[in-house]
């Protein structure tokens, strides 16, 4: 062989052995390529415990399990689980176990350390419960404060245990707003409101004509109902007690401080105290370009209006120098005076109003299926969120920044419609092999 080619072979197997050794020496300490980031990085660690014991682990939707251990027949992992080599990111670990509702919660994999998911409490499936079976048409279901209603068409269905009352309605109804006491429930027919009183009877409003929109009061004891001249308080059985306000008025809730309102000029927002009739109006800044077209509720000293462009805006009850903050969302729930839930089609973000030190996260972001609703009640730690395809997570806050997901019902038997209570969540589901509805409920109290 020619020398110079033996001498060049030498070279390149000289090269080759010692990148060979030099790759070998820094993968033995856990150094990989990440190819989504293009760069090379130590692995990370993660140990999953969960409570009971034995549930499959999934990261990302997969077992994460070895090529050599699928050789032997192991092909799922179990916790208390241990993985040795991951890249650091972020992972969805998936927790399933039978008997339980599947477990969910997002972790963070830290470069050359290990992250920690210990104590992740799995939700027995024991707790739910069928209140009614074999029952069609049914478009919404309601809760009461002994029973539930079934709204079908023109009828109301009642159930209170074995007593089923049914009440035929004039029209069909347009929407329900319960009473703070959650005793009675208004409804709106498209002539005229009504009040459905807790054993099932019905009273009319006696208006000449419907009123644009009638509102309970904080303590349950008045009605507020908007007319085209104005605002009106009434009595508990609907009868006009005296005018509160006199104006064209497009919007109104009633808050902690007074009757809020939206009158017919742009951006024009009133207080009214209560017993008073002399109405505030709220400093709207010169830029805020966008229109309000409707008061969505207050909260501590802020209202959450909706603008034109279809999203949400929070606007200061007393005159300051703080900025109106706007969000991608049409939709808001009260979690306490420094908490609310802002939610989309798409995305839930928990506003935090504290301290003017206003702080946003991002709870969820966009999945496979459009948010149909989100249920919340104080006296349970979970945020339900129903899916437009049928399915229905519970949510847990341990913090602003630390939760947990359970599917409580999936795409197969479909949510059609969901309510909360002190208790749980009750829903209305298909049941596929019956071509049936079901109303179900879900106790989830710790």
């Amino acid at each position: 062989m020619n020398p110079r080619i033996r001498t060049t072979l030498f070279i390149i197997f000289c090269a080759l052995f010692f990148a060979g050794g030099f790759a070998l020496l820094f993968y033995a300490s856990g150094y990989r390529y990440h190819s989504a980031k293009g760069k090379i990085e130590k692995i990370g660690q993660l140990e999953v415990e969960s409570i009971p014991a034995g549930a499959h682990v999934l990261l990302d939707g997969s077992p994460p399990v070895r090529i050599l251990d699928r050789l032997f027949g192991r092909t799922v992992a179990l916790t208390p689980f241990r993985a040795n080599k991951l890249l650091p990111g972020s992972y969805v670990v998936t927790l399933k176990k039978d008997g339980y509702f599947d477990l969910s919660k997002r972790v963070t994999v830290v470069e050359g350390k290990t992250t920690q998911l210990t104590n992740a409490v799995l939700l027995r499936q024991s707790r739910q419960e069928t209140l009614l079976s074999d029952i069609a048409s049914v478009d919404q279901v309601l809760p009461l404060a002994q029973g539930t209603m079934l709204v079908s068409g023109k009828k109301l269905v009642v159930s209170m245990g074995n007593d089923i009352k049914t009440i035929p309605l004039p029209d069909r109804p347009l929407a329900f707003s319960r009473s703070p006491s959650e005793a009675r429930y208004l409804i709106e027919l498209p002539s005229q409101w009504l009040i459905l009183e807790g054993q099932g009877n019905i009273v009319s409003l006696p208006f000449d004509k419907k009123p644009v929109a009638v509102r309970w009061s904080l303590n349950d004891d008045l009605l507020y109902a908007m007319t085209k001249d104005g605002v009106v308080s009434l009595t508990r059985q609907g009868k006009v007690r005296r005018a509160v306000y006199r104006g064209k008025v497009r919007d109104m809730i009633l808050a902690d401080s007074g009757i809020i309102l939206l009158t017919q000029e742009k951006n024009s927002v009133l207080s009214i105290p209560y017993g008073g009739t002399i109405p505030r109006t709220l400093r709207i800044p010169s830029s805020f370009r966008d229109s309000i077209v409707r008061i969505e509720r207050a909260i501590r000293d802020s209202v959450i209006v909706e603008t034109a462009s279809n999203r949400l805006a929070t606007i200061p009850l007393k005159d300051s120098s703080e900025d109106i903050q706007i969000f991608a969302a049409s939709n808001s729930i009260v979690i306490d005076d420094n908490h609310v839930l802002f939610w989309g089609e798409f995305e839930i973000s928990l506003f935090r109003m504290r301290d003017n030190a206003e702080k946003r996260t991002t709870l969820v972001t966009r999945q496979s299926s459009p948010i149909a609703s989100v249920l919340w009640n104080a006296d349970i730690p979970y945020i339900f969120i129903v899916f437009k395809d049928g399915r229905m997570h519970a949510t847990k806050l341990y913090s602003e920044n630390e939760r947990a997901e359970y599917e409580i019902v999936s795409s197969q038997t479909p949510v059609r419609s969901a309510y909360m209570t002190r208790q749980g969540v009750g829903a209305l589901v298909d049941v596929p092999n019956k071509q049936k509805q079901e109303v179900r409920f879900y106790r989830l109290a710790d």
